[in-house]
């Protein structure tokens, strides 16, 4: 799976298509990247000028487009259409699949993010705070909403020191949890488009305008990775809430960790994989569970 993310935010470039590569003309220095290996590009500087071709290209080869703001935060994402020569088919599985078998799956999405919190806590703080415990009681569909119940616990832990609060506007850590989770969106959108799913076909996010309600869904249980990035960021630097060079560069770093899922280590783009084609094999009645790496 290509895995290289492209992120261009201090510098102008020219890019174009020339055979099979990316050409990058930055300030006279002109650097190649196959497509084939490109998973990701990160536009943004507003003084990058890229081609029709360079789009068509990126998706042909299964990558995304991520453009940002002046605040270097992710505003949309293009992503291939085509993502599997059985797509037809795959849709139609989701399209039919009962809301009892997406509450189940929701059950199991919820159960491995809040165990995979109580784990990081653990990592953390030395205690789970009773979140994997907590995990045992989500009830399908989380009717309980017992997800709530752990965020509340988990967001007051986990940056205890800072007096955090989960707000997506917020001028502090909340910007490089932003930053992170649409790259992780990013990489778990492809993932779906991969395996023949239509991001926008989820199990529980249900809200109209959301593209990549799926994508959304899935994410949940990762979260943990970027969560873990950050976590490991403030302990070092906790005044630079900055989405920096110096960060992306940390990050990035930090993405590459393997991840363990059914015992092997894997890459974060196939344990996605993973995890979407689990959800075809749920949706089609061969297998009843949802595979989630083990992120702490």
């Amino acid at each position: 799976m290509s895995e290289i993310v492209i992120d261009i935010s201090d510098t102008s470039a020219d890019i174009r298509v020339d055979t099979g590569r990316l050409l990058f003309n930055m300030g006279g220095e002109e650097k190649k990247v196959a497509l084939r290996d490109i998973g990701s590009l990160i536009i943004s500087n507003p003084a990058v000028r890229i081609t029709q071709a360079v789009m068509t290209g990126l998706l042909a080869s299964g990558a995304t487009l991520i453009c940002c703001d002046n605040r270097h935060m992710p505003t949309g994402m293009l992503i291939p259409t085509e993502g599997n020569y059985i797509q037809g088919e795959r849709i139609g599985l989701q399209v039919d699949c009962s809301k009892p078998r997406k509450k189940r799956l929701w059950q199991q999405t919820v159960k491995a993010k809040i165990r995979a919190q109580g784990r990081l806590l653990k990592n953390e703080t030395g205690s789970s705070w009773g979140l994997i415990h907590l995990a045992s009681k989500v009830a399908s569909g989380d009717s309980n909403n017992i997800e709530g119940h752990a965020a509340r616990i988990y967001w007051k832990r986990i940056f205890p020191e800072l007096n955090f609060i989960r707000d997506r506007y917020a001028r502090n850590q909340n910007r490089l949890l932003n930053y992170g989770y649409a790259v992780l969106r990013a990489t778990m959108t492809r993932a779906i488009c991969g395996t023949g799913l239509h991001p926008s076909l989820g199990l529980h996010h249900h809200n109209k305008y959301d593209a990549f309600r799926l994508a959304n869904d899935l994410m949940e249980p990762y979260r943990t990775v970027i969560d873990k990035i950050v976590c490991n960021w403030m302990q070092n630097t906790p005044e630079n809430t900055e989405v920096s060079k110096e960060w992306k560069s940390f990050f990035f770093d930090q993405m590459a960790n393997p991840l363990t899922i059914e015992n092997e280590k894997r890459c974060l783009m196939d344990c996605c994989t993973r995890t979407s084609f689990s959800l075809v094999q749920c949706l089609s009645g061969k297998a009843t569970k949802l595979l989630f790496p083990k992120i702490i």
